[in-house]
């Protein structure tokens, strides 16, 4: 925990030098004082996109500083919550940490020196001390801290005593409630009540040295690092277990949904209000929805109850009769003949209903249980390194993921408004769209798939209700759902080579993924006026008569790209002459030319003909549709 009297984040120069001093240290919370922000700078453009702040701004006079005002930032993957404290003063903030075993309370300070109008009385010091304390013994925390600038000059912290009889009603106070200052500063103070807390206190002279601008010192206080004895609570991760959703009970599940409401009692902080949803709903679910054994996620989907339970006797028998006699390797024998068998009926069974559903998601889901060839290549390679194992392949699958993003840059955008105050829902509209959602799409990351919300809607549309009307009006989109899966997918080339390009910002198979990716590229097509443009989510086009105009729409392309941050895979840019011989270059890699180009599922040649859409869309049905159907779609397909 850093405390800090910063002396103005006003200026763009200062936030922005403080934030890369930052970038170098792993403070979990940051407590600072003498911020001098007003309301119109907004918490994005302090560059703290790890954080998630709290302030207290002093109200400007014609959006002029009056100086002050304090901030708390605390690491977006600490669960935490604002604590509201009923006092009408400027300069402090509060919030609460879920620290194990009890929660800790945090309280951010500043009181100028006495001659200022902003100065805290003695009463008004201890009614905010008597209401942390007493909020403190009624949730039942175990530390309180109170860091900041008090600027009492004529305190000796040792002996808690001073010349002032202002400074001496407050340190009595402090005193009532085990208040010692740990920070071996005069005016910058760490208050705590639970020595136990504490493990160490240093003065970060490196962090004082770095924030400075033209060699002279932003701050003319000494920033006070503290090491806190207490395990925070990280962001809340779902479980991931398989649930057979087949036995589940969902008159029960609704009921119980309607009887224990979702009742949370922090709205301040959304990442802990969203974890608060998790714990709620799957305490509901591991009730009235039985979870797959680990054995039995393991096995097909055709396996039946009955010859999963063949299968785990006979596992059992194995461990049992470590050195059988020739009586008892018969018995194992015949119990194998029965699940060989009784595996070959279940999947028999399993064809029949299969393909008499005609549900194509159904179909592609049992063509990949029984491909043969793996989707992922025996040994992945990412430059000189090599990949083997499954975890290994994830590791170097992530690694390239991660590398494809451009670093983070400095670009602040002003918003008048950043809240989505006119966005309006209801619990009708919820759960109408809940109950017309898909079940054929798989689970995300949170393990909540669409038949639990489709079959709850009822009961889950007051409380997601709640959780869309906080995101609205706070302007903040959980951590936790910003997360996604992603999966690679191989599209040509060799399969050894793993550089395929994930050239976005947005969360890859989100549902707002491709709409902000779209209004990104939305100018992109007006950029290219001297030749016709066509575009189609990330499959841009352009069509040029001359070698000048296909110049120059490439190198508006590439501008464009560069200008806007993003990268181009030139390895999937085709070139394709109808007419002549014209060539194009894209960062200064020669684009290839080919004959052959699909275009939203059409094959385009280069001599106009249609003979490569009829094969490939004939070997497709081929190696989809079931042999009773292949007569009518060939027929179909040579009409």
């Amino acid at each position: 925990m850093l405390s800090f009297n910063v002396r103005s984040l006003m200026k763009f120069e200062r936030r922005l030098k403080f934030s890369d001093c930052l970038s170098t240290r792993s403070y979990d919370i940051l407590c600072l004082t003498e911020t001098w922000l007003t309301p119109d700078v907004q918490n994005y453009s302090l560059f703290l996109p790890a954080y998630t702040i709290y302030r207290n701004d002093r109200i400007p006079c014609e959006h002029e500083t009056k100086h002050g005002g304090v901030l708390i930032a605390i690491r977006s993957t600490i669960m935490h919550e604002q604590i509201l404290i009923d006092l009408h003063l400027e300069d402090f903030v509060v919030i609460s940490v879920q620290t194990r075993p009890q929660p800790t309370l945090i309280c951010c300070l500043y009181s100028p020196p006495s001659d200022s109008d902003y100065t805290w009385s003695p009463q008004q010091l201890e009614i905010l001390l008597s209401k942390i304390s007493n909020h403190a013994k009624r949730i039942g925390y175990q530390g309180v801290f109170i860091c900041g600038d008090i600027n009492f000059s004529k305190t000796d912290w040792n002996n808690m005593s001073s010349n002032s009889e202002c400074e001496n009603a407050v340190l009595d106070a402090l005193s009532e409630y085990n208040f010692l200052n740990y920070s071996n500063l005069q005016l910058d103070v760490i208050l705590a009540n639970n020595p136990d807390q504490i493990v160490k206190t240093d003065l970060d002279t490196d962090l004082y040295n770095c924030y400075a601008l033209n060699g002279k010192p932003c701050a003319d206080h000494l920033p006070v690092s503290v090491t806190v004895n207490a395990f925070h609570s990280e962001l809340y991760i779902p479980h991931q277990v398989k649930y057979a959703f087949k036995k589940a009970d969902w008159d029960e599940l609704n009921k119980a949904i309607v009887d224990s409401p979702f009742n949370p009692y922090c709205f301040s902080n959304l990442d802990f209000l969203v974890q608060k949803w998790y714990e709620w709903i799957f305490s509901l679910i591991d009730h009235f929805i039985p979870k797959f054994t680990r054995h039995r996620s393991s096995l097909p989907p055709w396996v039946s109850s009955r010859t999963s339970h063949l299968m785990k006797k006979l596992a059992t028998k194995k461990k049992q009769w470590v050195s059988p006699v020739l009586s008892k390797l018969l018995k194992l024998k015949k119990m194998e003949r029965q699940i060989k068998e009784a595996t070959n009926e279940d999947l028999k069974t399993f064809e029949t209903e299969i393909f008499q559903s005609r549900q194509f998601s159904n179909i592609q889901k049992y063509l990949r249980c029984v491909r043969k060839s793996p989707n992922v290549p025996p040994v992945v390679t990412l430059s000189t390194q090599k990949a083997e194992t499954d975890q290994e392949k994830a590791k170097l699958f992530n690694q390239f993921f991660q590398s494809v993003f451009n670093e983070k840059q400095h670009h602040c955008i002003t918003f008048e408004n950043r809240g989505l105050n006119s966005l309006l829902f209801s619990e009708t509209e919820i759960q109408h769209i809940l109950e017309h959602l898909t079940l054929n799409k798989s689970t995300g990351p949170d393990n909540i798939g669409n038949i639990v919300l489709k079959k709850c809607a009822f009961s889950l549309s007051k409380s997601l209700l709640l959780l869309f009307q906080t995101i609205s009006n706070k302007g903040i989109f959980p951590r936790y759902w910003k997360i996604s899966q992603v999966t690679p997918v191989f599209k040509g080339g060799n399969k050894s080579d793993t550089t395929l390009s994930v050239s976005s910002g947005v969360p890859q198979g989100s549902i707002l993924g491709p709409l902000l990716f779209l209004l990104f590229i939305n100018d992109l097509p007006a950029s290219v006026s001297n030749c016709e443009s066509f575009g189609y989510a990330d499959d841009f086009k352009i069509i040029a008569l001359t070698q000048s105009q296909l110049t120059i729409g490439a190198m508006t392309i590439q501008n464009w790209c560069s200008e806007n941050k993003m990268q181009l895979n030139t390895s999937k840019c085709k070139l394709l002459n109808i007419k002549g011989t014209l060539t194009a270059a894209i960062d200064n890699l020669e684009i290839e030319p080919t004959n052959l180009q699909r275009n939203l599922g059409l094959w385009i040649t280069s001599n106009l003909t249609w003979n490569d859409n009829y094969h490939e869309n004939e070997e497709g049905i081929k190696c989809t549709v079931p042999t009773e159907t292949k007569p009518v779609y060939k027929q179909h397909a040579k009409q």
